[in-house]
């Protein structure tokens, strides 16, 4: 029994070929025992999966032996804090995490210590100083394009080139700095790009375009090497399919024949089949991947069709990961990320058969309520906590991260959870697809746009802001509207403070 204590042993595996063993231990100085979440970041987004939970035991080391088929970054997090590690097979690493009330300190050792210093000491993936003020505070987001290039980029370039030396003159593998140093260029290159697509255009700065321009045409299209084991290489790499796609279609209302014309070139369809597949699998999954089938190194197409599988699955999109999962399988049998895809494929299967069966998951499909009133109506006599999303809400779908939280902190008590969700009718499926995958107990209700227009107009006259996703309210047992503001459940205590308080 004191063994299993000291030693709390945890395993993941892959089921690549490939694959080689690596061991993670944690160390956690805090005074309780402590659950981290490590994410594996394989693809082109911050996505949930794939990921594992370790239990450490206070003052206790816990092991983890990981089978990774090449080096991966990932997002070790733990209570409010989230920390970038990159694991290497064959290279064991040991983490110390430190109880800062502020920042949690880590502390590494091992083979893999040094890249991993590194990756602390160069703040790779940290938010960078153009980007540190809110959009109404920012002065570089109406910056003119003279002093963007002379200013702005200049500084990031000789950064890129400072750290790229620090890198390069660390004591690790050659091939571990090559994919340090090109994830920091490419990091650079994402927020450049987030700075003139974002910012300067909630500015209406008119050099917005032109300094778009200007960023991408700063970095090539990685090959297959990097993409293989960079995220914000592969980030970028979408970014760039995206800007492509977009600078088509910008001609649509002027010149809609001629912009037509581009983009049926452009994704190698008609466009009626394209706007087809659009309905069918989802217009940020499957443009993108058309775009990078007849634009882009064949060489590189696996791993933008693999990315692909992997947003679908993490967005819920259950149908649309299979069709991506099987073009996958049928167009590049030999792919290293196939297995890697099948282990997501079959997990994303279980979980939601399990979810499929959960009675306290509960939708409603044919009631259509007009008013907000009509809506709080069946719940009379219990506090109701409604959250107004979509399944096409990036905001949205974070804050579903946080509801399985909220619903333990608030087991219990006498409160509904309703979701008002706002989709087309052709989405009628992915809806139910979404809720079941998440297992998101509560009352489930959908309107389209127009049917939900009613709805905002009471939350605008109650002094919300009107069509602003998501949005979270609160009625007590009279049915009335309490909190035309709630907290989201991100905010947890404070959250529960407006529930607790109402109760």
């Amino acid at each position: 029994m004191k063994n299993l204590l000291l030693l709390l042993a945890t395993s993941i595996s892959l089921n690549c070929a490939t694959a080689q063993n690596m061991q993670l231990t944690i160390e956690s100085k805090s005074a309780h025992d402590s659950l981290f979440k490590l994410v594996l970041l394989y693809a082109d987004g911050h996505y949930s999966i794939p990921a594992l939970q370790i239990k450490t035991i206070k003052n206790r080391k816990t092991v983890t032996k990981l089978d990774i088929p090449f080096p991966v970054f990932a997002l070790l997090k733990f209570d409010e804090a989230e920390k970038r590690i990159l694991l290497i097979p064959g290279r064991n690493l040991s983490i110390h995490v430190g109880d800062s009330a502020e920042e949690h300190h880590l502390e590494f050792e091992g083979p893999a210590a040094k890249e991993n210093q590194l990756i602390e000491e160069t703040r790779l993936g940290k938010i960078p100083f153009y980007l540190k003020d809110e959009k109404t505070q920012n002065r570089f987001a109406s910056m003119s394009q003279d002093s963007l290039e002379n200013y702005l980029f200049d500084a990031v370039k000789t950064d890129v080139s400072h750290t790229s030396a620090q890198i390069n003159a660390a004591t690790v593998p050659d091939s571990i700095k090559l994919i340090l140093s090109n994830d920091y260029r490419y990091v650079q290159q994402c927020y450049l790009y987030d700075l003139s697509s974002n910012y300067m255009r909630w500015a209406k700065n008119p050099a917005a375009d032109s300094f778009a321009g200007l960023v991408m045409r700063w970095l090539p299209i990685p090959d297959s090497a990097m993409l293989r084991s960079g995220f914000f290489v592969n980030m970028m790499t979408s970014y760039q399919e995206r800007y492509a796609v977009n600078l088509m279609a910008k001609d649509m209302r002027t010149d809609k024949k001629a912009a037509t014309k581009k983009l049926e070139t452009a994704l190698g369809l008609p466009f009626d089949e394209i706007d087809r597949q659009v309905k069918l699998i989802g217009e940020r999954y499957i443009i993108a991947w058309l775009y990078a089938k007849n634009n882009l190194p064949k060489s590189i197409q696996d791993k933008i069709l693999f990315n692909k599988v992997l947003d679908a699955y993490s967005d819920g999109y259950i149908n649309s990961a299979r069709i991506l999962f099987d073009s996958l399988q049928m167009q590049f049998p030999r792919s290293a990320y196939l297995s890697i895809a099948r282990d997501q494929m079959a997990e994303m299967k279980r979980k939601f058969e399990v979810n499929s069966n959960n009675a306290a998951i509960k939708f409603y499909p044919d009631k259509k309520p007009a008013t907000l009133a009509e809506l709080i109506k069946p719940y009379k006599g219990k506090i109701v906590y409604l959250d107004v999303w979509g399944t096409w809400c990036g905001p949205c779908r974070m804050e579903m991260d946080y509801v399985g939280e909220m619903k333990k902190a608030m087991k219990g008590k006498d409160i509904t959870f309703l979701y008002l969700d706002m989709d087309d009718d052709s989405k009628e499926n992915a809806w139910h697809e979404y809720v079941k995958f998440y297992g998101i107990e509560g009352e489930h209700y959908r309107l389209t746009n127009k049917q939900i227009e009613g709805h905002w107009q009471e939350i605008k006259a109650a002094g919300g802001e009107s069509a602003s996703y998501p949005r979270y309210l609160i009625f007590d047992r009279q049915g009335k509207l309490v909190h035309v503001n709630a907290e989201r459940p991100s905010s947890k205590e404070k959250l529960y403070k407006q529930l607790n308080e109402i109760l």
